[in-house]
């Protein structure tokens, strides 16, 4: 037997069929998960009960990206290190703490977007799972900023400034970080909270273009698969 025979042999085992319908469905089901996650979590700031969920619904997020075809054994290292360990924050007041968390969750985060953008790359047909994987990617986005903010107001205080009434609704600074992201994302700029260091102002603008840059290529990606998949009906017609 050959090296190459060997190689494929190794390289290609057979997929079940559960595991080739969680891979197809996984899209949808990441699109679901960070969508309700967004949706709730400005309403759980009770540390009893809010935090305690808004942790479950995050780590349910990481959960789901393990039904993405193509997740490596680092992939999953990853993701589970920060379902395990991206909660050390609750456990110390400390800056360390607190960094060491975000950025596992920020990796996660990070991590599952690449992983869902490629298979989002690989789509032959537009169907309903094609569009949800696309989405969750702009979300994953959105998730994956707001860690960075955080992270760079924690080092640096002040980083970030928000409206003074912001300091008692919002306690844990989680709604103040995921509103700016997501507004910068989509490039709102209501200028309700603003960067207040040149570093952040930077990242902001990054955010900003990337989000743009997402979108232009997303559609024309969908426009293009939809284009090709309706020219052998259109001949058929013919």
């Amino acid at each position: 037997m050959t090296g190459g025979s060997q190689h494929a042999r190794l390289r290609l085992p057979e997929r079940s069929p559960l595991r080739r319908l969680l891979e197809r469905v996984s899209g949808s089901v990441l699109f679901g998960w960070a969508l309700l996650t967004l949706l709730l979590l400005p309403y759980l700031d009770n540390k009893i009960i809010g935090i305690p969920v808004a942790k479950l619904l995050l780590a349910a997020v990481f959960v789901s990206a393990f039904g993405v075809r193509g997740v490596s054994q680092l992939g999953i290292a990853i993701l589970g290190s920060a379902i395990v360990f991206g909660n050390v924050d609750e456990l110390s007041p400390s800056t360390a703490a607190f960094v060491a968390a975000a950025s596992l969750r920020a990796l996660a985060l990070g991590y599952t977007g690449v992983v869902s953008l490629r298979e989002a790359l690989r789509e032959r047909q537009v169907t309903v799972h094609t569009i949800a994987r696309a989405a969750s990617v702009y979300l994953l986005i959105g998730f994956f900023w707001s860690q960075i903010y955080a992270i760079a107001d924690r080092i640096e205080p002040g980083s970030l400034s928000v409206p003074q009434h912001w300091m008692t609704t919002d306690p844990n600074a989680r709604l103040r970080y995921l509103y700016f992201s997501f507004v910068t994302l989509a490039t709102l700029g209501f200028g309700d909270v603003v960067p207040a260091q040149p570093g952040l102002a930077a990242l902001t603008l990054v955010e900003a273009l990337v989000g743009q840059l997402y979108m232009a290529t997303l559609i024309a990606r969908l426009v293009a698969l939809h284009t090709v998949a309706s020219r052998p009906a259109e001949h058929e017609g013919e």
